[in-house]
């Protein structure tokens, strides 16, 4: 029997054994925690007659959790919610980013280690008629 033979031989079994061992790995893959940096949404709400008068940096986390769990987050971001006062106005206003602040959606289990940057500045400008 030569090698050629070999590997043709009850080839739909193997076929079967190969997709069986990747589904496997796939699934134990998806249950081993790890840590990813995600993208974090803001939601920032200021008075309509205001602009930005400059636009917001991007802001991501360090989620730690089952990578099935990290997956959900792509779907469901996680978000930051807060209010603008009007006194950004006059001079700029610090929102601390804390892991504490962001709403992890129900259905994620995972923990925010850390949210990058720490600070961020709104300035507000007065909007164009």
């Amino acid at each position: 029997m030569t090698i050629r033979e070999a590997l043709v031989r009850h080839w739909p079994l193997k076929l079967a054994a190969f997709a069986l061992s990747v589904l496997l790995w796939a699934g134990v893959a998806s249950q081993e925690v790890s840590s990813q940096l995600v993208a974090v949404r803001l939601e920032l709400d200021w008075p309509d007659s205001l602009d930005l008068a400059r636009p917001l940096p991007s802001v991501t986390a360090l989620v730690t959790g089952p990578g099935r769990e990290i997956l959900k987050l792509y779907s469901t971001p996680l978000v930051i919610r807060s209010a603008v006062p009007e006194s950004a106005l006059r001079h700029p206003w610090r929102l601390r980013l804390t892991p504490e602040r962001l709403q992890v959606p129900a259905s994620a289990k995972v923990t925010v280690e850390e949210v990058e940057p720490r600070d961020l500045f709104v300035s507000l400008s007065k909007s164009k008629p």
